[in-house]
């Protein structure tokens, strides 16, 4: 059951209390969206056999459940239920921007018509962090032929690095934190480089540029499996041919391509036309409708092949290749104009991208604070080396913190970091943060060590990724104004300068939105910059202008998803993975010489990427790659050692 209170006409949170007739529980908590879905932070009180908790919510559409004594629940008293993605229901609440509560998920809850969002009618403006974090794991790159398994940076390079850069200079008022991993920034420059002397730098390029009159049985079946591996409503359907060659594949009762039906149902042309294809689908927009003059001079676009569609050549594939290159080589230095200009600040991770609190101590005897500090000095000098000057600030993997890992980063001149609400939640000991919580700076400390953090707002981020792919740009953009005019009006007389962080991956979402979220993005900038009652602002910027006068003194540990580290460790094959990692470390250590090729290749089994796909928790369609990969980069450890591999490196994790 769920009552309200009203306090403002226009309100910017009200006080909503929940309610469960569970009179013979013995523990009960709510979960929703407003707590990431937390099933253990947020409890309930009971008083005669009513479990109660009152938080409060801004305007919007929210969905919630009850668990009592660990089971899920529906609210009993609450007629009105969506659909969890997952064959059930969860219950859900509308709050409208005049504080009534409606039994629905609707996305109707709008601000009055009159509302002027481009007029400042109060005080000092709101402060905007918009945080994006460009991530590639450290794929494993065969030492025979030169070739990464999988083409992921250099697609993810021409359809999002390039454009999530080049983008912002056409709106000089937005300013932005971008996140650069060094697992990102060293393979750029290595496919670049390797290029260039003319080799190719994947297996899917190099079965680019392959002759398709040469395929082999086993090179098709590859094409057929892998070169449809996009979007397929925003990146193959709306490409008449491409499409038409997806439909050619023949599907058998299972689900699976019959390999055999399907080659003999292509020609040497459709393999050739789906070579280009897969290559042409992940080139950014902009490339696919103008002439563009990257910042080395080079001018590019793909226009003419898109409007070719079919009958490509085999000159047409290596020109097409080569214009991929010509962007890849302008990402960097583009990012170090923007840096410069003093547009955009630019943050790095972790070397490897592990999760650095299970580094330190992951609570199943592997306990290696060295290589955590490591991996912190690792990035710091790299990233050093390609821009010239050391970051201030750090984003660590996933978001995931810990109050022991506070020094690693000081001592390595990091100044500030962030994490998600979940972590702010826990380590204040609440159950669910206020916005005046949430909205500012804090200095965590830690054995005589402090640091500057910031939270992003959970649900406003998420907004991005699941809510405003599937609207219209501008109704997304209004919609996203709207939630900060009604944070802007709570802290309007407030002395306290506040912030929302938006902070969320910087590539993966666009696939998700038509023509690679470049209307929504346009939009929102274009918005942003002409709403004067919001200002963005680098991290750094705010910490200027408002040092963090609160202090955490027992940063909880944990991370972006759920406020704790269930996606890495946990499940039989994650927990078999941290043993398979904990037994190389041991002979690491154990031998008198150590290649340095050999530590590098033990710091990149360290990254957090290999343990999100193992379990049951997440599915990438390719876990066996994802293991086969980790494998090898652990046998690669003494293979560079020239030391035998152990024989259990052999047995895959994920069971058959």
């Amino acid at each position: 059951m769920v009552e309200f209170l009203i306090s403002l006409f226009m309100i910017a949170q009200i006080n909503v209390t929940f309610r469960i007739d569970a009179p013979n529980a013995k523990e009960v908590f709510l979960a929703g969206e407003f707590n990431s879905w937390s099933s253990n932070t947020l409890p309930m009180h009971k008083k005669e056999g009513i479990w109660q908790v009152t938080i409060p919510l801004r305007p919007g559409a929210y969905q919630y459940k009850f668990v009592v004594d660990g089971n899920w629940m529906e609210d009993p008293e609450n007629p009105a239920k969506t659909s969890n993605g997952y064959g059930g229901y969860n219950s859900c609440i509308t709050i409208t921007y005049d504080g009534r509560i409606l039994f629905n998920y609707s996305k109707d809850a709008v601000l009055p018509k009159y509302i002027k969002l481009n007029k400042e009618e109060f005080g000092p403006p709101l402060y905007l962090i918009i945080y994006w974090h460009m991530h590639q794991p450290m794929y494993f790159k065969d030492t025979n032929t030169g070739d990464y398994m999988v083409p992921w940076v250099r697609l993810h390079g021409i359809k999002d690095y390039y454009d999530m850069a080049a983008l912002l200079e056409e709106y000089p008022k937005i300013h932005c934190t971008i996140n650069l991993t060094p697992s990102l920034l060293m393979q750029l420059q290595d496919i670049v480089n390797q290029y260039e002397k003319g080799a190719p730098t994947d297996t899917y390029l190099r079965l680019t540029l392959k002759s398709a009159s040469l395929l082999t049985y086993e090179d098709k079946e590859f094409l057929l499996k892998n070169f449809f591996n996009a979007n397929q409503e925003n990146m193959i359907d709306i490409y008449p041919r491409y499409r038409e060659l997806m439909e050619k594949r023949i599907i058998d009762s299972k689900g699976n391509i019959d390999i055999p039906l399907s080659i003999k149902n292509y020609t040497i042309q459709d393999f050739r036309d789906l070579q280009a294809w897969f290559n042409l689908t992940w080139f950014d927009p902009c490339f696919k409708s103008d002439v563009i003059t990257l910042l080395t001079g080079k001018k590019v676009t793909i226009k003419p092949y898109i409007e070719k569609g079919s009958n490509f050549t085999e000159r047409d594939k290596k020109q097409i290749i080569d214009m991929q290159f010509e962007i890849l080589k302008s990402i960097i230095p583009l990012y170090e104009k923007l840096q410069a200009a003093g547009q955009i600040e630019l943050t790095t991770t972790p070397f490897y991208h592990p999760i650095l609190p299970l580094l330190y101590d992951n609570g199943m005897e592997f306990s290696y604070p060295q290589d955590a500090a490591a991996q912190i000095d690792k990035a710091i000098a790299l990233y050093t080396k390609i821009f010239d000057c050391p970051p201030s600030g750090m984003w660590p993997a996933e978001g995931a913190v810990s109050k022991d890992i506070i020094p690693l980063f000081q001592e390595s001149g990091i100044a500030w970091i962030a994490s998600g609400e979940e972590i702010l939640a826990k380590s204040l000991g609440k159950g669910f943060v206020s916005d005046d919580d949430k909205f500012r700076a804090y200095k965590a400390i830690y054995n005589g060590r402090h640091i500057s953090i910031i939270f992003r707002d959970t649900k406003l981020s998420n907004n991005f990724w699941f809510k405003y792919s599937q609207l219209p740009a501008s109704e997304a953009v209004d919609d996203f104004i709207k939630q900060l005019y009604l944070i802007y009006r709570e802290f309007v007389n407030s002395a306290t300068p506040h912030v929302v962080a938006i902070i969320m991956d910087g590539e993966n979402p666009w696939e998700h939105y038509q023509n690679d979220g470049r209307e929504f993005l346009t939009s929102l900038y274009d918005q942003l910059s002409r709403v004067n009652w919001i200002e963005l602002v680098t991290v750094s910027e705010y910490l200027r202008r408002a040092p963090p006068k609160q202090s955490i003194e027992n940063l909880c540990a944990g991370s972006w998803i759920g406020g704790n580290f269930d996606p890495w460790i946990g499940e039989s094959e994650e927990n078999m993975a941290w043993k398979y990692l904990k037994k190389v470390r041991k002979d690491i250590e154990e031998w008198n010489i150590v290649t340095p090729q050999s530590w590098e290749a033990m710091y990149a089994a360290e990254a957090s990427d290999w343990f999100w796909w193992y379990g049951k928790d997440q599915d990438s369609n390719m876990d066996r790659l994802w293991d086969e990969m980790y494998r090898k980069t652990l046998s690669s450890v003494y293979t560079f050692a020239g030391k035998q591999v152990p024989k259990f490196l052999e047995k895959p994790i994920i069971e058959e």
